[in-house]
């Protein structure tokens, strides 16, 4: 049931009566407030909707307050015991301390807990009763925050996160953070027994979370043996990237967290990071193996920040048979393969796409700076010959004409010309700007 939009007393006073009659029958009570209330309305409304919370909470499983405006409008909860509840949605940085309350209370029963417009204060008051006593989230399985803009640099993550010995998530399966990270160590991913359940991992890699992962050795090797979605996204204030140890930093952060799902290379489907990443994270080269076995069932990856070379793009096809979508950064090379003299690359590209890259159904590739739009224009081509009819080539920037005047160009070339069909039908004008 959903209260929202109620923009009278004498409406707020009717539906509070049907929601009383309906109680019993009610699983999910989702309450907004509607921007036309005053801060009046809004404290009479809900005093009158809070005189019986028991009643109101009776049966429910799951809860969802959000403050819809930015007036002096406040979304309250009750901090009751509310045995079957297993969701509970908050969204509002005010009056949270009955919020925390409600949430520690019912900490053995939740199953999904999402808070938006938190703050790392409030993340880490979860953590610990009223006592001092560590809380246990024993059934959670799916934990969002939504961060608020902090005001000022807060060590309330340094200061009270408390022991790390202490395992608050035993058995949580999606970690999802947007925003400023809350925690100083990894609270989120320790597991039962020192393996996490973790099945989806998707965090803003901000300056706190690299340093985190760098400093306090956040993730060990094979942590991690369900993971399925890896997603992180840069997060870092314009200019730190540009300066060569962040980027080191950054990347060791991503090694880190690669290792640790190690031993999920088997359920792993889709990687997702959109800073600038190292192509040596991904794909060896200069004779080593030939690629990273976190390939062997992925799906998805998203790496616009990776410039993959062709040598790099037939690599991840061989490791990646179950591969179905791709998208990277422009190379800044021409394309080559080596030992092999250019005009015969077409001809390998064939025979590899009769042997890889059968799943593939998308690439993306955005352009840079420092790309030769001509080199790009070869790379789609002979990644076309590959994969035939199956797949669609999008472009992400600015440089469409002059893009497929060269893929124009290339289809007339001699070694090129009997595979124009192949070529026209994946690099088909199909452009995102």
């Amino acid at each position: 049931m959903m209260l929202e939009r109620v923009d009278t007393l004498v409406d707020a006073t009717a539906v509070f009566r049907a929601f009383r009659q309906m109680v019993p029958a009610v699983e999910l009570v989702d309450i907004s407030l509607s921007s036309k209330y005053d801060s009046t309305k809004a404290t009479v409304f809900l005093g009158r909707l809070y005189t019986a919370t028991e009643e109101l909470y009776r049966g429910v499983k799951k809860l969802s307050f959000a403050q819809s405006s930015d007036d002096l409008t406040r979304t309250r909860v009750e901090p009751a015991d509310i045995p079957e509840l297993t969701h509970f949605s908050y969204t509002c940085h005010v009056n949270t301390a009955p919020v925390v309350e409600c949430i520690r209370r019912n900490a053995k029963t939740l199953v999904v807990l999402e808070l938006k417009k938190w703050t790392d204060t409030l993340a880490v008051e979860i953590l610990i009763n009223g006592m001092g006593d560590p809380v246990v989230y024993g059934c959670l399985e799916k934990i969002m925050f939504t961060m608020a803009e902090p005001l000022e640099e807060s060590s309330a993550a340094e200061a009270l996160t408390g022991s790390s010995a202490v395992v608050h998530f035993p058995w949580i399966r999606s970690a999802k953070v947007s925003g400023i990270f809350p925690y100083s160590d990894n609270v989120l991913f320790r597991g039962a027994g020192g393996t996490s359940m973790l099945e989806e991992i998707d965090v803003w890699t901000d300056p706190r979370f690299v340093n985190m992962v760098d400093q306090h050795r956040a993730f060990t090797s094979a942590q991690f043996p369900h993971l399925q979605r890896i997603r992180l996204v840069n997060s870092f204030p314009p200019g730190h990237l540009l300066v060569q140890p962040r980027k080191a930093i950054v990347n060791h952060c991503v090694t880190q967290i690669i290792d640790a799902a190690g031993v999920s290379y088997t359920s792993l489907r889709s990687f997702v990071f959109t800073g600038d990443l190292s192509t040596g994270l991904l794909v060896k080269r200069n004779g080593e193996s030939s690629g990273l076995p976190m390939f062997f069932a992925i799906c998805t990856l998203v790496v616009p920040g990776c410039q993959l070379e062709l040598s790099d793009i037939v690599t991840i096809l061989r490791c990646a048979p179950t591969l179905h979508t791709l998208h990277c950064a422009a190379p800044i090379c021409a394309p080559m393969i080596e030992g092999m003299e250019k005009e015969g690359i077409p001809d390998y590209m064939r025979a590899v796409g009769e042997q890889v890259g059968r799943g593939l159904r998308a690439m993306v590739v955005g352009v840079r700076r420092f790309c030769l739009v001509e080199y790009l224009a070869e790379t789609v081509a002979l990644v076309g010959v590959a994969v035939a009819g199956r797949a669609r080539f999008t472009l992400v920037g600015d440089d469409g004409p002059e893009f497929y005047a060269h893929i124009s160009e290339i289809m007339q070339q001699e070694h090129f010309a009997e595979y124009a069909d192949r070529i026209r039908a994946f690099a088909r004008r199909n452009r995102h700007e």
